[in-house]
């Protein structure tokens, strides 16, 4: 721990004759750093990132998070519309709830089925509600369309 120490294989490189750069390399694989500048004063020991410190799900609908706390979701949903209807809108449920509201929430129609007359430019998608912190919202506007028709929305959120 940083109160008793590290131990583990020390690697010391020398610059200028009086600063020094450490690393440690603990049985556990996790990885430390330091600097002693020309004064004599050691920097804190900074740990080093590694795989184990990216949390994540590689799924359909999934997230990265990484060390600083930055996370980026994805996913897809279905959203249904009734015959001669004109708006529809659905939440997103994040795989995992922001702490904070997110930074960017997008979506975009991947595709749409409307008793073979659905296409995708006759949809827009809008995202908002961004300060909810389990998912934001989207709404698609069928512009064209007078059928009955579901769109396939893919999503993707980035936030802390």
């Amino acid at each position: 721990t940083l109160t008793s120490g590290l131990y583990g294989i020390v690697q010391v490189f020398s610059k200028n004759y009086n600063e020094l750069f450490q690393i440690v390399t603990l049985h556990s694989l996790e990885m430390w750093t330091r600097f002693k500048n020309a004064k004599g004063e050691w920097q804190t020991w900074v740990k080093l990132p590694n795989m184990q410190d990216f949390k994540y799900r590689h799924e359909e609908r999934g997230f990265q998070i990484y060390p600083g706390g930055l996370m980026f979701q994805w996913g897809s949903m279905s959203i249904q519309m009734g015959g001669g209807t004109q708006t529809a809108k659905q939440d997103i449920v994040y795989p995992l709830a922001y702490s904070n509201p997110v930074f960017f929430a997008g979506a975009n129609i991947d595709n749409v089925d409307g008793n073979g007359e659905g296409i995708t430019d006759d949809f827009t998608v809008h995202v908002f509600n961004y300060n909810r912190l389990p998912g934001a919202t989207v709404r698609i506007k069928n512009i064209l369309n007078p059928y009955g028709s579901y769109a396939t929305v893919k999503w993707f959120a980035i936030g802390i």
